[in-house]
């Protein structure tokens, strides 16, 4: 199992060149930095059937996190998420974040995701980056009964 809580906050620096306390929260201009490459690194370190959780904010583009995640061959879902007014780097960027379209203008709130992403067969190992054909069962779509939404989130069969 991994357990992840990256930056993911969107903001100006390169996280790469920030240090002190900022390392924390600082994610780039698309809060994805680390992100990406948790998502394109992280199932090659799991065991079949091993599971990745990881937490980011909504505003750094969940939907991009399940596509990585699956397309890196694991079988992600938004098993929590929770609506919560911003903290004090939240606050001190919603201009930046007003800005750049990320939030409504006056918006002060954020959804925190945890998505869980299952490691499939040996794809993570032996086929980085590549799920399956696009076609019914695949791994790749998220339409079957029971599978997940456009969200990731678990549907009801």
């Amino acid at each position: 199992m991994i357990v992840a809580n990256p930056p993911y906050v969107i903001g100006d620096a390169v996280p790469a060149a920030v240090r002190g306390r900022a390392r924390a929260w600082e994610a780039g201009p698309r809060g994805r930095a680390l992100l990406d490459r948790i998502c394109a690194q992280a199932p090659s370190h799991l065991a079949p059937g091993g599971t990745l959780l990881l937490v980011q904010s909504s505003l750094s583009g969940v939907a991009a996190t399940l596509v990585a995640l699956r397309r890196a061959g694991t079988r992600p879902v938004v098993a929590a998420h929770r609506d919560e007014p911003f903290g004090p780097v939240m606050r001190r960027r919603a201009a930046l974040l007003e800005a750049r379209g990320a939030v409504r203008r006056g918006q002060r709130r954020e959804e925190l995701v945890v998505v869980r992403a299952d490691r499939t067969g040996t794809r993570g190992r032996d086929h980085p980056g590549r799920v399956g054909g696009d076609g019914p069962g695949s791994d790749a779509g998220g339409s079957d009964a029971g599978g997940e939404g456009d969200d990731g989130r678990r549907r009801a069969a």
